[in-house]
């Protein structure tokens, strides 16, 4: 699942968006929202996201959540796709933060509802909590 140059343009909206799941601060729905826009002006599918979340930016993000003095107002964008394109090149690429994915399945829950309903056709508002 290698991004080709035509795809990173495509992966970059994505990475940002999902990037504010690993800051140090709080994220409500509108912030689901919002990524979850992001995600279905990409055309990606479920698969993918839950791809590009778990093996992309985990594994580079997952610290931040560890951390006592984690991101909180945002992440560089140059710094980021950099950071994702080095990984994917490493051995350790194979090594997913399981334990940042637990810290953000709560916000990643309510984002795959309001998926669900907006790929459904459904108008109804998402419950979240």
């Amino acid at each position: 699942m290698r991004p080709t140059v035509i795809d990173l343009e495509r992966r970059r909206p994505v990475w940002d968006a999902l990037s504010d799941l690993y800051l140090d601060t709080e994220a409500g729905p509108s912030d689901h929202r919002w990524v979850c826009d992001v995600i279905l002006e990409s055309g990606y599918t479920d698969d993918e996201i839950e791809y590009i979340l778990r093996r992309e930016l985990g594994p580079v993000l997952g610290g931040n959540l560890l951390s006592d003095a984690g991101e909180w107002a945002g992440f560089d964008q140059e710094w980021l796709v950099e950071a994702i394109l080095q990984r994917r090149s490493s051995w350790r690429r194979f090594l997913p933060c399981f334990t940042a994915y637990r810290m953000i399945r709560h916000d990643w829950n309510a984002i795959r509802r309001l998926l669900a309903e907006q790929r459904s056709g459904s108008s109804t508002p998402a419950v979240t909590g």
